[in-house]
Formats: C-alpha cells, sequence, structure tokens
C-alpha cells in the first residue's frame, strides 16, 4: 500500500504549523494517525528535521523546516 500523499499532506501540514506556531505537535499527529510515525531532530543551527514514516512499510518522507526567528521580547 503505497500512501505517499498521506505522509505529504502531513508533511505540508506540519509545515504551516511550523511557520504560524513554532514547534510542530508530533505526539498529536501520532495520536491521530496511529499509522504515521513523526519524529523531529534538532540541528545546532536551529533548524529541524522531521521524518515521517508509515509504520507498515518503508514509506519515508524527510522534510527540512529553517529555524524560527521570533522579534525581540517574544521568545
Amino acid at each position: 500500500n503505497n500512501n505517499l500523499y498521506e505522509l505529504l499532506a502531513l508533511a505540508v501540514n506540519i509545515i504551516d504549523w511550523e511557520s504560524k506556531y513554532g514547534n510542530a505537535p508530533v505526539e498529536d499527529y501520532m495520536m491521530m494517525y496511529p499509522e504515521i510515525k513523526v519524529e523531529r531532530l534538532y540541528k545546532n543551527s536551529g533548524d529541524k528535521i522531521y521524518i515521517i514514516s508509515q509504520r507498515d512499510s518503508e514509506n519515508k518522507l524527510q522534510i527540512a523546516v529553517k529555524g524560527q526567528i521570533w522579534p525581540t521580547g517574544y521568545a
């Protein structure tokens, strides 16, 4: 079963969340979609790598997100 569309849709959702609020709620995504695993890795530069994979197959999608820069006084 090849559901790359589902992985891509979740990636778009993660990018949208990141652009508005910062860290995407990976635990919530995995509770809503138990067949999908979402991992978040932090890089020294503040950037993040999200690895979105299906638990029952080898389908995997990796995306990189630039670290969010908050205006002075918000962080």
